[in-house]
């Protein structure tokens, strides 16, 4: 007999992501009012409200409130994931309220969960933006960091190395810059992880950045048309 897939709790969007209406409780539940305990003690309001639920098979899963930015990380045991309801998903809503939103928190200069916002919009298909509140007036578009181009390229990137992606990245997008939290997300590294990884195109390589605010650009050496050729 073959097993019936397990009915998810939310409804799914997309690979990895989904939605759900979430039962969420302030503060410790008291000893002796159930046994199930929640895990998210400062949650974004008392009682149902919907999020997205990233679920990468793990053991825990990432819940995203799109009002607030608020990111937490629970278990398959706590009263948030049992709570859970699918919840009818509306695309159209979400892909003009989650720039807006970012916009509207970025301008009050609230410092919210940007890089899980970043995920869920790039598992949505949406261009992730590049403001927030991380970059002072008047300095998104000041150049404050990255190395020096090469005269030559030293040697090919190896294309499907962890350099390789993190440099074909930079070099796909329409735009010559391109957003560090959309690479973070697109690749599931961390913002080190990543600066690392340039810092060795250039020292390995030859092929130099620019880090503008949230922002990178490649600068690859001259009379080189093809990083990956061997």
């Amino acid at each position: 007999m073959i097993d019936e897939p397990e009915e998810l709790p939310y409804t799914p969007i997309v690979e990895g992501l989904g939605w759900a209406r979430i039962y969420w409780v302030r503060g410790p539940i008291p000893a002796g009012r159930g046994r199930d305990r929640n895990e998210v003690k400062d949650p974004p309001n008392a009682g149902w409200s919907g999020a997205f639920v990233i679920d990468k098979g793990r053991k825990t899963v990432t819940l995203f409130s799109p009002y607030g930015f608020d990111a937490y990380n629970v278990s398959r045991a706590s009263l948030e994931y049992k709570s859970m309801k699918a919840d009818p998903y509306s695309p159209e809503f979400f892909e003009q309220m989650l720039p807006s939103r970012w916009a509207e928190i970025s301008d009050r200069g609230w410092m919210k969960d940007f890089d899980t916002a970043a995920v869920v919009m790039r598992l949505l298909g949406l261009d992730v933006p590049m403001n927030t509140p991380s970059a002072k007036d008047g300095e998104e578009d000041k150049p404050r960091g990255g190395k020096e181009v090469g005269g030559q390229l030293l040697k090919p990137v190896k294309k499907g190395s962890r350099r390789g992606q993190v440099l074909e990245f930079f070099l796909g997008g329409e735009a010559s810059r391109r957003s560090v939290r959309e690479a973070m997300a697109e690749i599931e590294v961390s913002r080190k992880n990543l600066l690392s990884q340039l810092f060795l195109l250039q020292k390995d390589h030859g092929i130099g950045y620019t880090v503008t605010g949230d922002a990178v650009e490649v600068h690859l050496p001259e009379g080189c048309d093809d990083p990956f050729a061997a």
